[in-house]
């Protein structure tokens, strides 16, 4: 999969940031003191150059965003420059929460980190009962990498895809995968065009 270095320096950048887009002007909530300045500061020191890779900050106080600019540019081979809309590639920024997030709630006896992973779907595919949360926490479920499966499709890492066409992908993976386990095991023979397991 190809991916370019300027998502790379962006995805970076996020991480030490918080949320990342690069407008040219911030936008603010804030009145009457100088966190605007201070943040458009840390923002300008993070990423010197308005021409290069770049990322977005916002600060938030109480459940509400007082502050959020950017800086720098999405796709370096355009020009186009990051803005508060811009949607970023997460990739495996957000893995290390979520698998936090899972513990806690294992902690709290929540979940358990060996129960089939339909226990906690709505009207779930029938392969979901052999894969637990601690499948996905340690990438032992045999799913496929999302981004793999989107590219297959035509969609490329720079297209904009959100969680609904890579879990569609996913289940159609799944499914086919399933399709073929079973007919090569009741020895009947694949569909046309059907690739056989190895």
């Amino acid at each position: 999969m190809k991916r370019t270095v300027a998502l790379r320096t962006a995805g970076s950048a996020m991480i030490a940031v918080a949320v990342l887009s690069g407008a040219a002007h911030p936008q603010t909530y804030a009145t009457g003191d100088d966190r605007e300045k201070r943040s458009a500061a840390v923002l300008q020191e993070l990423v010197p150059s308005p021409d290069g890779p770049g990322c977005a900050a916002a600060v938030g106080e109480r459940g509400s965003v007082v502050w959020e600019a950017g800086r720098g540019k999405a796709d370096l081979t355009t020009g186009r420059a990051i803005t508060p809309k811009t949607v970023f590639d997460m990739a495996s920024n957000s893995k290390q929460f979520t698998a936090d997030a899972v513990l806690l709630l294992a902690g709290r006896h929540r979940l358990a980190l060996d129960d089939p992973l339909s226990a906690y779907l709505d009207d779930p595919p029938a392969w979901t009962r052999d894969i637990t949360p601690g499948d996905l926490m340690r990438h032992t479920s045999g799913i496929t990498d999302y981004p793999d499966l989107l590219e297959a499709k035509g969609i490329e890492v720079t297209d904009p895809a959100g969680q609904k066409e890579a879990i569609t992908a996913i289940l159609a993976s799944r499914l086919l995968c399933s399709y073929l386990h079973l007919r090569e095991h009741r020895g009947v023979p694949l569909a046309p065009g059907f690739p056989s397991l190895p």
